[in-house]
């Protein structure tokens, strides 16, 4: 409903606009400003203004349209306390917004990988054998560590890949890529590919290509190959994983 009303000082009738029901207050101001219809500056008894029932219709007549108020309440200092919960509660949920989705799907997946691997790598006819270690953090992550490579692992939302980054022996850099998950769980037979690039200290770059089979729930086998920054073939690296009980 409209209601008009009439402020001493204010040189005429204000139209003001029916709302909602009172939920709302401001605290009160040491004074308050307006214009009146002659362009001076007029000053305002000190009151506490609530923004409870009424708005400023913005056709009012001219030199009402800069400050009003109506309906004057007590601030209910109650209430600060609720605003400030709410207020916190939001920002909580922005800086640790909930995993959800495909994220949370790629970590379970993956989560095949926690565990402790012995790993039998062959390269150019040469073999050697080490230890790995892969465990999960409450970011949704992999964190690997072996004797050659430290890396961290999980899914990256812009590509919708499981990627991860990390450094090898010898100061070595890599970010690599894996392909969507096949299934709910590793399966016998599921293969999978791994795709990235490793920088090297002096200045040297692999494309690589690794494909992972699985061959039990308990043993993998990966065979990289790739190219160097001028297309050469790097040599193939074969490794199997075996988790240790």
């Amino acid at each position: 409903m409209v209601a008009r009303t009439h402020q001493e000082g204010l040189g005429g009738d204000l139209l003001l606009c029916r709302k909602s029901p009172p939920s709302l207050e401001f605290p009160p101001s040491p004074e308050i400003r307006t214009l009146d219809s002659g362009g001076s500056i007029r000053h305002l008894p000190n009151k506490k203004i609530t923004a409870s029932s009424f708005e400023l219709r913005a056709n009012a007549p001219e030199g009402q349209k800069a400050i009003s108020y109506h309906n004057m309440k007590k601030p209910n200092i109650l209430n600060i306390p609720l605003f400030a919960s709410m207020a916190l509660l939001a920002l909580g949920g922005a800086l640790h917004p909930a995993k959800a989705g495909e994220a949370e799907i790629y970590y379970k997946f993956y989560s095949y990988y926690h565990a402790t691997w012995e790993i039998e790598e062959e390269t150019e006819g040469k073999k050697k054998t080490y230890t790995g270690k892969c465990h999960g953090s409450g970011g949704g992550c992999n964190i690997y560590v072996d004797e050659k490579e430290t890396s961290i692992w999980g899914f990256d939302p812009k590509t919708k890949q499981w990627t991860g980054v990390g450094q090898l022996e010898g100061g070595s850099r890599f970010v690599m890529a894996i392909s969507r998950p096949p299934g709910p769980t590793f399966k016998p037979g599921m293969k999978f590919t791994f795709t990235g690039t490793i920088w090297h200290p002096d200045g040297k770059m692999h494309y690589v290509t690794t494909t992972q089979t699985c061959i039990d729930a308990d043993t993998t086998r990966s065979v990289m190959t790739g190219t160097d920054q001028d297309g050469k073939a790097i040599p193939k690296v074969i490794r199997t994983h075996k988790r240790k009980k």
